[in-house]
């Protein structure tokens, strides 16, 4: 009987206690294991005492640290750089250059649809088939 895997750790990063509820139950139900942190200070500590994060998913609009800084500081730790999506309300063309140039993998504005996050979470760090891959890679 082959092994299982430990499941994918993901960090969600938002300060409307509500919304990261609502992401982290999404994933725990997908079979991810869910950090949370409610702005990007407390992401940092977050991060480095839970072990090795797979994804984190980021707010931009936080207090004490934005996304964009929190980004850099994560990236400043050394070590691997997890996959980062910014789930955020900020959607003009400069916010979502600048989220690419901090490093981001994907960019996903609010209002959002809870498909399209798993679909971007799963794309990038689910243990899928090829084939499972490209389907996904058409609706994102």
């Amino acid at each position: 009987m082959p092994e299982k895997r430990a499941a994918r750790t993901v960090l969600v990063v938002d300060d409307e206690a509500n919304l990261r509820k609502i992401v982290s139950r999404l994933l725990e139900n997908s079979g991810y294991r869910v950090l949370s942190a409610g702005n990007g200070k407390e992401a940092v500590k977050v991060f480095q005492a839970g072990g090795p994060v797979d994804l984190v998913i980021l707010d931009v609009m936080m207090p004490e640290m934005d996304g964009y800084e929190t980004l850099a500081k994560l990236k400043a730790l050394g070590g691997q750089t997890p996959h980062v999506v910014m789930l955020t309300a900020k959607q003009e063309d400069g916010d979502i250059i600048k989220g690419y140039q901090v490093g981001a993998d994907y960019y996903v504005t609010k209002p959002f649809k809870a498909e399209r996050v798993l679909n971007v979470v799963n794309y990038l760090i689910g243990d899928l088939p090829p084939a499972e891959r490209a389907e996904l890679e058409t609706r994102l």
